[in-house]
């Protein structure tokens, strides 16, 4: 595994928090930490995790949080 490791427990709450930070339009500075985790795992080539969280929403929700904190998506 690439990246550095994250959980399928850690990686739920970061969609769940990377869709709220989307909705209100700010950086969650509280989880800043667990949504950039998040991100660098799927950017490190990484797939996502056998979870029902994982939808176009979160998923979109995501890519934003990335751009939000300046992370430049690749996929």
């Amino acid at each position: 595994m690439r990246g550095q490791a994250i959980t399928r427990d850690e990686f739920n709450r970061a969609l769940y928090y990377a869709v709220r930070e989307d909705l209100n339009g700010v950086v969650d500075e509280v989880n800043d930490g667990l949504i950039r985790r998040a991100i660098e795992y799927v950017e490190s080539g990484n797939e996502f995790p056998d979870t029902p969280y994982v939808c176009l929403t979160s998923v979109a929700a995501l890519a934003r949080a990335a751009n939000r904190r300046g992370i430049p998506v690749k996929r």
